[in-house]
């Protein structure tokens, strides 16, 4: 860095040809390159006319690849620049940057050297100026000028052009598609400044949101903590075992998503007002199916206030996932069944209820893809609206995906027209997220019912109603993986249903290994809960 004094004497001519850059691209006059996709044709300089379409919109890419994009907006300093481009060679990550082109006209070395390490340049609008009030006329100067500038003074050829601090509106989509880019960029996190958050509470908010398909933002300029927020994301991507990507690699990454009433199966949960009129139903149990068993387990957990607590406690995780109300997973209703069917033999369903991270869902999904074994997801929808890739990688593994409500409410407390509104809602989230139609497979958070709430369930679509009768407890952060299998061993029988969870800060992921090989050594088949039930008739 040079010293004060030299950049003293040095600013006002460095402005002085920034004047006169910018001048000349105003006047047309500048010697910018005829190529790239945003150039608009010969007299690059002028205005083009809107467009009769906007361009794309783009926060996150729709994807189960295990990649994401590490982006930056603004420009600082040479040597905080330095700094940054040291931090991500040091953990080998390819990242984009949205450049302003006052500044890279201002200290185009700056550019070519971010170019030089192999990341990618993008539009980032001339002046870095909040977009809310700008009409079109002004945001394709904005974009079309800062093109210019870019591509005049470093080799890149921008596809995407993000604006000062992650906004979108309708006249940057505009002028986006009259300078011929891609999308206009959003993210799926802009991380700012911390206020009063401890270490741990960072690194659980970064953990939350390294998602397959994810776009992360830091502002260059903004951003006190900068170089240590990169450490901590990169950790938190290396711990999850997903790469860096540039945006335009993981933009091609991506598929076509339709819309939820496209999908097949999106309109087969419906409300239904007549809900009490005699809907068939099927409630399964497991291996406990007596009566005496199912009002045991009922009775085990209205009384058991503590272990209440503790997971609320222990699940208050999933909340910080899902935004909803997270409460006891682990308790069976006592209400008459319409069918009383009884479990497979030597068959044992593994099921895994509400939602977590990438951190806690994808070391799951690898135990069980390792271990070829099939199981049933019941998933909290109000996560996956926040992270639909991670519920198509369930899918597209060949699990079943049931429904476990919109916001993970006791079923108990809400009206009839309340609790179809969740089964609904989650319904066409968990649709539209997976492409497809999920298992018609309902499971009640906390397990508890009411006879009546049955027939309301069933009258939305989901007939079969499913339970459990195996809970070793594993939402308890406490428990040890070997407690988990211990208990899992001990409890299971042919034809059993095995609660498990897919939350945060558990041990669930380090127990899976355990518990399939416990089971076929003890000469159970582990199926999904829609393979058990193709065995019974009503």
């Amino acid at each position: 860095m040079m010293d004060n004094q030299r950049r003293n004497r040095i600013l006002p001519i460095t402005v002085t040809l920034l004047l006169l850059t910018i001048l000349q691209l105003l006047t047309g006059c500048s010697g910018s390159k005829a190529s790239g996709p945003g150039n608009g044709g010969a007299g690059q300089s002028q205005a083009v006319p809107q467009p009769t379409e906007m361009s794309r919109v783009i926060d996150s890419v729709y994807t189960t690849e295990r990649a994401l994009a590490l982006t930056f907006n603004g420009m600082g300093d040479e040597e905080r620049m330095d700094r940054l481009l040291q931090k991500l060679d040091d953990y080998g990550i390819k990242a984009s940057f949205f450049l302003p082109g006052m500044r890279v006209a201002e200290e185009p070395d700056i550019a070519r050297r971010i170019a030089a390490h192999g990341h990618e340049l993008e539009a980032g609008t001339l002046n870095r100026e909040a977009i809310e009030g700008l009409n079109y006329e002004q945001l394709e100067r904005e974009v079309r000028l800062d093109l210019q500038v870019l591509r005049e003074h470093t080799e890149a050829d921008p596809r995407y052009v993000r604006s000062s601090w992650g906004e979108v509106s309708d006249a940057l989509r505009y002028a986006a598609e009259a300078g011929g880019l891609r999308a206009v960029v959003g993210q799926t996190l802009f991380l700012h400044n911390w206020q009063e958050e401890t270490e741990e509470e960072r690194r659980t908010l970064i953990r939350n949101y390294v998602q397959r398909g994810a776009i992360l933002a830091l502002d260059t300029e903004e951003n006190e903590d900068l170089l240590a927020n990169v450490k901590r994301i990169a950790e938190a991507a290396e711990a999850v075992g997903y790469a860096f990507v540039t945006l335009e690699e993981l933009d091609a990454k991506g598929g076509a998503r339709l819309a939820g009433d496209e999908v097949p199966g999106y309109d087969a949960a419906l409300l239904d007002s007549d809900a009490g009129a005699g809907a068939d139903y099927r409630l399964w149990r497991g291996a406990a199916q007596s009566g005496d068993d199912a009002a045991e387990m009922t009775s085990r957990h209205a009384t058991g206030q503590a272990d209440e607590q503790a997971e609320k406690q222990a699940i208050a995780q999933a909340d910080e996932q899902a935004g909803g109300r997270a409460t006891d997973n682990a308790g069976a209703g006592s209400a008459a069944d319409r069918s009383e069917n009884g479990g497979a033999s030597r068959a044992v369903a593994l099921t895994f209820d509400d939602w977590g991270s990438d951190a806690a869902i994808t070391p799951i999904l690898d135990v069980l893809a390792e271990y070829e074994v099939r199981a049933s997801f019941f998933l909290r929808a109000d996560g996956v609206v926040r992270n639909p890739n991670l519920a198509r990688a369930i899918a597209e593994a060949g699990h079943d995906v049931g429904n476990h409500t919109y916001s993970h409410p006791v079923i108990t407390e809400l009206t009839t027209q309340q609790l179809q509104q969740e089964i609904v809602q989650a319904h066409r989230i968990i649709a539209e997220a997976i492409q497809q139609p999920p298992a018609m497979l309902f499971r009640p958070p906390t397990g508890a019912f009411e006879p009546e709430d049955l027939a309301a369930i069933a009258a939305t679509g989901y007939r079969d109603i499913v339970l459990f009768d195996v809970d070793p407890e594993d939402y308890k952060r406490e428990r040890t993986a070997q407690q988990i299998v211990d208990a899992t061993l001990a409890q299971a029988q042919g034809g059993s249903l095995v609660l498990l969870h897919l939350l945060d800060g558990t041990h669930t992921a380090d127990a899976l290994p355990g518990i399939i090989e416990g089971l076929r050594a003890r000469g159970y088949a582990i199926e999904p809960v829609s393979a058990l039930l193709e065995g019974y008739t009503d």
